[in-house]
């Protein structure tokens, strides 16, 4: 890959939180921008004259200032214009409390309008990225013509509150495309421009989008060692592990990377982040990690069929025009989001009634009202992060209690800010009413059976959703692996009779095991031995090779670090699978060791 021609100088006087921040813009810019860090606002001029000596020109200047007043590196004069004959963006990053009381992530305009965002200084991660993107798309705008081609910049031409934008910002921004926002009046097209190219997608499918943009993996071959169903936690985690155990794996998502997880703000209570992590920061760290091991991806592209194989004959997995061929199978799917009822929509999703909560369009409703229904610990994270933009957000919540479904963590955040956040329990949204122009103005809803208003330009429902079972149910109606329950995939003992399958075989060894003439100790560990050979994964469905986790599998918590522990124990179960039937995993070779899961 040819080094960036242009550049983002970050001047920070902290060297730890020079780091940190360093490492939060490597993430998100290091693709396409060269960063050069110094801890001397002097520096910065000389550093980007001897970034134009080398023809690379400087696109943004981000400094850190702890005092009231931004870094005079943001506001000197007679700094070297750049060989495109264009300023670069400049933003002044200010820890929390630091040239006003915005909360982390939050942004503003100091008194010399310099665009000012706040962030904790022991977590830059609170970083508001999109701000930061919306400040770059500025500066690429300035650029000439021939300047713009040099860069790999997307657009995207639409009306912000249109279904079809929706759908595009949001799939884009979860694959971690930057790209630059157009408005249009009109609410039917959506154009979008890949990097470089000249003629736009004119409504394009997320498919189509994917393709455009680079974002699919094509396999070596059409059998593989496993097809992995679903890119959340779950998937992405049994994607890493399959792949560093040297199997052939695949993975089909029907969105974005981290699922429902990655448009999450912040997991608080993910083991090894103790400033926390987003959901996107955490699923876009294991999809690098799993394609550095050889797993192929394929994002937009839902699996539409399972056919099962046999003891001979591996398992397919169907998409529109292709299939693919794999000894074992891992479900992964996670939910679909339930909705409310048609009428109760009135039609105005994508014009202010959305189903999952994107960060990135947070910024978009300062000094807006929202409303979040939900009581889970999505809606709670949701809740906190577009409270750092809007002027007031309300949890609508069905049950009588916060705490009876969210984190405690999230509900002690929450009631600390009742001037920001109010929680309105027994409470359902009845009605959304639009305003002359067709947007989400207003909310009928009953509280406790009384009926009320509520003004809101934003409406985000997080209510949970069913287990993403339909594509595949018919071709394994028979196994009766559904949970009656609440319809997820039963798997291990919780399968039918499978207790009463194993006290059998427990009778059947100790009978035969006497007969042997085997006594105490010896016939304990004969049967032992027998009942373990015996025993399903705690992974597996009731058909062999087939497996489910995550969300998707019946008992599991839904909690992400649940998700991923069972990523990993999928794979390190399907060792015993494959020992039985090798010749199901044509490119894999279990190494010279006594069966089972590899160390």
């Amino acid at each position: 890959m040819a080094s960036p021609q242009h550049a983002v100088v970050l001047m920070d006087p902290d060297p730890l939180r020079r780091a940190r921040l360093a490492e939060v813009f490597t993430e998100w810019y290091g693709d396409q921008f060269a960063l050069v860090l110094t801890g001397d606002e002097a520096d910065v001029g000389r550093a980007r004259t001897a970034l134009g000596e080398q023809g690379t020109s400087t696109a943004l200047i981000a400094a850190v200032a702890d005092g009231g007043e931004p870094p005079a590196a943001l506001t000197a004069t007679g700094t070297p214009a750049d060989g495109t004959g264009t300023e670069p963006a400049r933003v002044w990053l200010a820890p929390d409390g630091v040239g006003g009381e915005d909360q982390a992530g939050a942004a503003g305009e100091s008194d010399e309008g310099l665009p000012r965002l706040s962030f904790t200084g022991r977590r830059p991660a609170d970083l508001n990225i999109p701000a930061l993107d919306e400040e770059l798309c500025r500066w690429w705008k300035r650029l000439p013509e021939a300047a713009q081609r040099r860069l790999p910049m997307a657009r995207i031409e639409g009306h912000f509150r249109s279904p079809r934008a929706f759908e595009a910002r949001a799939f884009l921004a979860g694959s971690g495309v930057l790209f630059c926002w157009q408005e249009s009046k009109d609410r039917e097209t959506v154009r979008i421009w890949p990097p470089l190219a000249t003629d736009p997608l004119v409504n394009p499918s997320l498919a189509r989008l994917a393709v455009a943009f680079k974002l699919v993996d094509e396999p070596e071959q059409d059998w593989l060692d496993v097809v992995v169903v679903g890119g959340g936690p779950a998937g992405l985690s049994a994607a890493v592990y399959a792949g560093t155990e040297g199997l052939k794996a695949l993975v089909l998502e029907d969105d974005v990377p981290g699922g429902q997880a990655g448009t999450t703000s912040e997991i608080a209570n993910f083991f090894g982040f103790p400033d926390g992590v987003s959901g996107f920061d955490l699923a876009r760290r294991a999809l690098t990690q799993a394609r550095k091991y050889g797993v192929t991806w394929q994002p937009a592209h839902p699996a539409t069929q399972l056919t099962p194989g046999t003891a001979e004959k591996p398992h397919t997995v169907w998409l529109d025009g292709k299939s693919y061929r794999a000894g074992a199978v891992i479900l992964a799917g996670g939910l679909t989001w339930s909705r409310l009822r048609p009428e109760v929509e009135n039609k105005l999703v994508g014009s202010g009634v959305y189903y999952h909560a994107l960060t990135s369009d947070a910024p978009s409703t300062k000094g807006s009202q929202v409303a979040i229904v939900g009581g889970g610990n999505s809606a709670g994270q949701a809740a906190l992060h577009f409270a750092r933009y809007a002027e007031h957000v309300t949890l609508l919540i069905r049950g009588k209690n916060i705490r009876d479904k969210m984190s405690s963590y999230l509900v002690d955040r929450i009631e600390a800010q009742p001037s920001k956040i109010t929680v309105s329990t027994e409470t359902e949204v009845t009605k959304c009413l639009p305003d002359d122009k067709g947007e989400l103005a207003e909310l009928e809803i009953k509280t406790r059976g009384k009926p009320g208003r509520l003004k809101v330009s934003w409406l985000y429902v997080l209510i949970g959703g069913k287990p993403n079972t339909a594509w595949f149910s018919g071709a394994v109606k028979k196994e009766s692996f559904l949970s009656a329950v609440n319809g997820t995939v039963l798997t291990g003992s919780h399968l039918p009779g499978d207790i009463e399958r194993l006290a059998e075989v427990v009778k059947k060894a100790r009978e035969e095991g006497t007969k042997k003439g085997l006594t105490g100790e010896a016939l304990r560990k004969f049967v032992e031995e027998k009942a373990a050979r015996a025993r399903n994964s705690s992974t597996q469905t009731g058909i062999p090779g087939i497996y489910a986790i995550g969300d998707l599998q019946y008992g599991n918590p839904a909690r992400v670090g649940a998700a991923v522990g069972q990523g990993s124990a999928v794979i390190a179960e399907l060792f015993g699978y494959i020992a039985q039937h090798p010749d199901l995993f044509p490119t894999f070779k279990l190494p010279d060791r006594e069966t089972g899961s590899p160390a």
